[in-house]
Parts: C-alpha cells; structure tokens; sequence
C-alpha cells in the first residue's frame, strides 16, 4: 500500500474515531417531539443526483443544511457555510462571494469569468461572483456537493455545487415576521407570508431588509468606511390545476449597497500606501485609511417559471430562467491623500511613463437566459434514469473602465492630475448547449450508476480602448472559440444494510476556457479549459440517534485557470496540473434526550505538481532581501516611510507548493441543548469552526495563519410556540482573520473579517 493511501486511510479512520468538526445539519423535529427535545435522528432528503433520495443512499459527499440549523450555528447568510461545512472556504465581502472546495477555486472576478463552484437557487445557475444575494429569509435549504459535477447540474463545474432551495408557497396560513438589532447600530427585518388563494393557487412573499453602520473607520474622511443597507424580494405563485401538472412563477429583486470589499487594509505594510509615499497605516481590523469616494451597489432581480409534468412513465420538469444583475462600483486604489502636499511622491527623476492610478471605476451589466429540461423516471423498480437537454446565455459588459491617475501626460510629459477617464470598455457573451444522462440499475443490494454529459461553450468578447491616456487608441477587438468536452461518471454502491452503505465513484468536471478582458491586447488567446476526475470512496450509515458518513478522493487536475498581477496588469495562466487527495467525514449524535453534537472534519493534501512558469508579485526592500527570486526579475523601486520598497515581478517554479485558499485542515464542532423552560423551551447553541493556514498567491508570501471562530446563541420559545427571543453573537472571541487578499499593481489589499458582534431578535411565526 503506498504511503499516500495509508495517509488517506488513516485521516478518514482517525476522523470517523475522534469528532473534529461540526456542521448544522438537516433535522426537522419529529411530528409529535415535546419541547424537552427527542434523541431520533430524522431523515434528510437530498437532491444530488436529480431525485429525491435519502442522505445516506446518496454515493456523493453531500453535506445538507436547513434553516433551523443555520439559524442555531448563527449563520445569518450563505457566505458564512464554511463555518459549517469542512473542506470549504469561501472569500467574501459585501455581494462578493468566491467559494473553494477542497482546494479547487478561482481567484478570477470579472466579465465572462465564472466560478468552478457553480451556484443554483431554486434550480437556476447564478454566475456572478460578484452579485450573489443570499440573504431572503425564506431559505429552505442548502445542499454543498463536493467534487466536481459534470453530468447531472446545468453548468459543468470542476469543484462542486452550492445548492439553495427556498420554501414552496403553501395551501396553509404561514406567518414569520423577524425584527433584530445589534453591534454597529445594526438593523434588520425580516418577514415572510404565505396561504392559499384558492384550492388550486398559492402564493408566498419573503421581504428581507437590514442596515448597518458598519465595523471599519476610515481615518481620512473620518466616518465610518463601511456603512451598508440590503433589501431583497421574492414572490412565488404556486398554481395546480391538477394531479399532473404544478407550475411555480418566481419573482426576486435585491439592492445591495456595501462598499466593504473596496474598503481594504494592508497587509505587513506592503499596501499601496507605501508604494506612493503616503503615511502608512499598519494593517488593522477596524481602520483604514482611504479616500474616496468608495462605493460597491449591486442590483439585480429574476424571473423563473418551474414546469413539472407527470407523464405516467416519467417526470418532466422545466426551468426557464431570466436574470439581470448590475454593479457600480468606485474606489480609491490608494490609501491616504494623493499626491501629498501637491507633490510628485517618488524622489529624483521618475521613470518614462510611469502613472499612478488613483483611482477606479466601471457599471457593469450581466443578463443571463437558461432553458433546462429534465425527464426523470423509474422503471419496474430496478432502473432509475434521468436525461436532459440544457441552454445557457449570458452577456456581462464593463463599460466603460474608467480610471484617475496621477502621471505624465500631455505633450511636454509634465505631471499632473487627470479626473477620471475612459480607458476601455469590454463585452464577454457566453453561449452554452448540452445534453446528459444519467441511469441507476439496482440489482439487489448492488447499485450500479453511469452517467455522462457533452457540452459545446462558446465563449465571445469584444474590447475598445480609448486614447484619453495614451496617445494612440487601441484598435477594436474581437474573438470567439468553442469548446467542447465530455464528461461521464460511473459509480458502484452496495447497501451493506438498509441504513448503511458503501461506495466507490469516478467523475470527471469541465470549466470551458476564459478570455482576459482586463487586459485582452497583451493576451488575446483564451485560456485552456479545466478538467478535473475524482476517484473517491465512501460509507454512510445511520443508527436511530445517530448519523456518520466519511469519504476519501483523489483528484487528477489539469489546465488550472489562475490568475495573479505581472506589474500593473492583471494576468490570467493556466498551471499545467495539480493533485489533491484527503479525506472528509461527519457525525451527528443525539443524547441524553436534550443534546445534539454535530461533528465534521476535513483534511486536503493540495498541491502544484506541475507549474514552473508561475507568473509572480514579490515585495520586497531590495533585490537581495527577495527569497526565492523570480527569474527574469524585474525590480520596481518605490518610496516608502524610513526603507526603500519595491515589487519584483516575474515567473518561478511553484511545484509541490500548497494551493490557494486551501486549508490543509478544516473542520467545526457544534453542540445544542433543548430543554423545558417557563412552559416554554430553551434552546442553547455554540459553534466552533477551525481553519488551518491558507495562502493567497503561488509562492506561498501571502498567508492566512490558522484561525477559529465561536458564535453562540440562547433562545427561548413561549409556550404558544409563536413567539421566540434569542441573542446571538458571532465571533464572540473577536478572532482577526481575512476574508479576502488580493495582490494588485501596488500591493497587497486584505479584507477582514467582521470581528465580535452580537443582535437580539424577535420572531414571531404562525402556523
């Protein structure tokens, strides 16, 4: 047995052993549990393979969360799972969400840029990294399948999926309404409806709203740098006009105004700042020192009609999608006044051309069409199947970029202020068309599955560049290319008993390429296409007070699409290849009648193994004080306060180096406590969740050390079980971490995470 195995083996063994993490997971009450709790471990129902099946029959690693659990974690969005599920991170800030599954990611934002984790609500693919709104009120629950998934979701993604599910209007009254307020003079109300307009036709309204001061003070402009407000909007119509036929309409609208991921600190002082001579800040939690204006709004909204048909030998079912999503953004890519007493900030001569941005801005529009059609059947027991056809449209323009720079300009090169101006403008369409299938043939207690999915991507772009900072104007550019792939998936299960299963699996994942509009002239080929395949192994089993799964998988990756600055142009590569292997398990316990512990934990082994020409940004005092040296360095020196800084851009050897935003080790603990109380019930919860050290860039300069964050939350229902008042507090130890770094033309811009917090809320529900 080789010594890569027996470590995978003996981390799924030592896990299934000793409980090292924990998750909110699915379990409704029991029909009939008294308030002093129950210690059954009720079913949960996933949707992983396109069929309504129990977890633990599911030969996927699937961990699945309904509201109450994310609710008693103290989860207020879906941006903050990776407090509750291992193996994944998620880089957020504001409507900014980038999630990465064990260890496959991207660290790409921008027009025809997608994520390898692809994100469904309600069935409907959401593309935009940065306009993802999960805050409605009326979640009813969220699934994260980990490894890739070719063959069954609309989008092929090479990662996982994140799928949300929100409530189906009901025939019955349903009544929740929600007010809370917290640290940071934060607001929020939340309220959701739903009842019967006749036998046939029901409706649900889910209004969700909340603002916030904000957490970080900007010592230029002296206020508070991140105040924010988000409202958001769902409509369902739920209409059956028989026994064979159910149609949902959707409607959805959302206004996010949330400057946080502009409003950035430094990191150990290799910050902008210090590149253009201006005071520096050391980096901290709840300062900054910025000017303006900064701004991020995002708006957005829907429509979604749900089809489903019984057809006697199999089920039909119809999405059709329209989605408009728009962001406006400005910020200050400097942090402090520029230029400083009206003066050029770099002393002696500068260099030919040189020009400092001092700022940014760019509308950006997407409008997304899809069109899937799933038929799901079942024949005389022994073969369950599904196929489908699926169509994907999407345009997302920058137009225009604009910029402010500081800089020579003019005829005689003297320098100056320049307001903002346009520099380009940028359109990337994708077109997307597939077909899949996917069938299950059960012969006693062996379950045997293959599946497969062909695409055809065509991805378009189009790039103008105008002359209002260069002396000539960069000509129109336009490209197209296809691509195609295929993706299968087999998988054996045997159903040791009817609780418990075993469970051997290969499938395979695509991401089709991406050009980089950002700086399209000096790189007009698009990037190669992803592929990734996962041989994993797994076992479920569920006991009547108990539930434990654990699987292991090792990943064969190819054409990696990263992205990293090479001077003061963004850049985007592929890294030839990459092999990641661990292995992940949870456990949920129910004890003593009146205690739930629920456990996961996750390790991943990733690494480049083949990416020797890894374009890099070092920051460093000297030459000499850089270590590895890039080949082919090229040393910009800058000004800073006391010492000389500078960058050094150029490509190294990153093989057997750790991958991005991958943690080696994850994972999060949870216990619950319910028990009678004034007639009523109390409900008590703490949740701990641990990352371990993660790096941002190739060479590992940029890190985040190991970090963990405790929420807890007392709550206490009256006995009509119609009112409830809780407190929760989030990061109750006031653990500094990041949610987000980037390395961009001057520095390194870090987010942090909110740090300790605490709201009371009211919630008032009728049923």
């Amino acid at each position: 047995m080789s010594t890569k195995l027996k470590l995978i083996l003996l981390t799924a063994t030592s896990l299934a052993a000793a409980p090292l993490a924990a998750r909110a997971q699915s379990a409704p009450a029991a029909p009939g549990a008294t308030a002093s709790g129950s210690n059954v471990v009720q079913e949960i129902v996933v949707t992983a393979q396109k069929r309504s099946e129990s977890v633990v029959n599911v030969p996927i690693s699937v961990v699945a969360i309904s509201s109450s659990g994310l609710e008693k974690a103290g989860i207020r969005d879906v941006r903050s799972l990776t407090e509750v599920v291992p193996a994944l991170r998620v880089d957020a800030a504001g409507a900014f969400f980038q999630p990465t599954i064990r260890g496959v990611g991207t660290a790409l934002a921008g027009a025809g840029v997608t994520s390898n984790i692809a994100t469904y609500v309600d069935g409907v693919y959401r593309p935009n990294p940065l306009a993802n709104n999960f805050e409605l009120n009326n979640i009813d629950s969220v699934q994260v399948l980990k490894g890739p998934q070719g063959t069954l979701f609309g989008r092929n993604a090479t990662g996982g999926a994140i799928v949300v599910t929100t409530k189906e209007p009901s025939f019955e009254p349903v009544f929740d309404f929600n007010v809370g307020y917290g640290s940071y003079n934060t607001v929020e109300g939340n309220f959701y409806g739903s009842d019967a307009i006749t036998d046939k036709l029901a409706v649900s309204l889910s209004v969700s709203a909340s603002h916030s001061d904000g957490w970080i003070y900007n010592t230029v402009t002296k206020a508070n740098a991140n105040p924010s407000t988000d409202e958001s909007v769902q409509l369902k119509i739920l209409y059956e006009p028989s026994s064979t036929a159910k149609f949902t309409l959707i409607l959805d609208g959302y206004h996010i105004n949330d400057p946080t991921p502009y409003i950035v600190s430094n990191y150990k002082g290799y910050s902008d700042d210090v590149f253009f001579g201006v005071p520096v800040l050391s980096e901290q939690q709840r300062r900054v020192s910025l000017g303006g204006p900064l701004s991020n709004i995002v708006t957005g909204g829907g429509v979604e009609l749900k089809s489903e048909f019984e057809l006697g030998f199999a089920k039909l079912t119809s999405y059709t999608s329209v989605r408009w999503d728009g962001v406006t953004d400005d910020q200050n890519q400097i942090t402090g006044p520029f230029p400083p007493n009206g003066t050029y900030p770099l002393p002696g001569t500068p260099p030919s051309g040189y020009v400092a941005i001092t700022g940014d801005n760019a509308p950006i529009t997407e409008r997304t069409y899809s069109q899937e059609f799933d038929l799901n059947g079942s024949a005389h027991g022994n073969l369950d199947w599904v196929a489908g056809l699926y169509y994907y449209y999407d345009s997302n323009t920058f137009s225009p970029f604009n910029i402010s720079a500081y800089g020579p300009f003019g005829t005689d090169f003297t320098f100056e202020n320049i307001p903002y101006q346009a520099l380009n403008s940028y359109t990337a369409r994708s077109y997307t068309g597939a077909v899949f299938a996917d069938a299950t043939y059960n012969w006693g207690n062996w379950h045997f599955t293959a599946g497969g999915r062909y695409s055809i991507d065509l991805a378009q772009v189009e790039y103008v560049g105008y002359d209002s900072l260069v002396s000539e104007a960069t000509p129109r550019i336009a490209d197209e290319h296809d691509f195609y792939s295929f993706t299968p998936r087999g998988v054996i299960r045997y159903s040791i008993t009817p609780q418990s299963n075993i469970y051997v699996s290969v499938s395979t994942g695509n991401k089709a390429g991406v050009y980089n509009l950002s700086s399209l002239p000096g790189q007009p080929a698009p990037l190669k296409p992803e592929h990734i395949t996962d041989i994993e192994g797994g076992y479920k089993i569920q006991g009547s007070n108990w539930r434990f799964s654990t699987s292991i998988f090792h990943y064969d990756y190819k054409n990696l699409q990263v992205a990293t600055y090479e001077g003061d142009v963004s850049f985007l590569e592929n890294a030839n290849a990459a092999e990641i292997y661990g292995a992940d398990a949870d456990l949920e316990v129910r004890f003593a009648e009146h205690f739930r512990l629920d456990v996961g934990g996750a390790y991943t082994h990733a690494r480049y193994t083949d990416f020797s020409n890894a374009a890099l940004q070092i920051f460093c005092v000297s030459l000499t004080s850089c270590s590895p040296m890039p080949a082919n360095a090229v040393f910009s020196p800058g000004a800073g306060p006391g010492s000389v800084v500078g960058t050094v851009n150029g490509t190294s050897n990153v093989d057997g180096k750790p991958m991005q935003r991958t943690p080696t080790f994850s994972g999060s603990i949870g216990l619950d406590y319910t028990n009678d109380l004034w007639g009523g019930t109390l409900d008590l919860n703490a949740n701990y969740s641990y990352q371990s050290q993660i790096n941002f860039d190739f060479a590992g300069t940029i890190s985040q050390p190991g970090y963990g964050l405790l929420n807890l939350r007392a709550a206490w229902t009256t006995p009509s079980k119609k009112w409830t008042l809780s407190v929760v507090g989030r990061n109750v130890t006031n653990t500094k971490y990041f949610t987000a770094a980037e390395v961009n033309a001057g520095g390194v811009s870090v987010n942090y995470g909110e740090p300790d917090s605490f709201m009371v809320e009211v919630d008032y529900r009728f049923r």
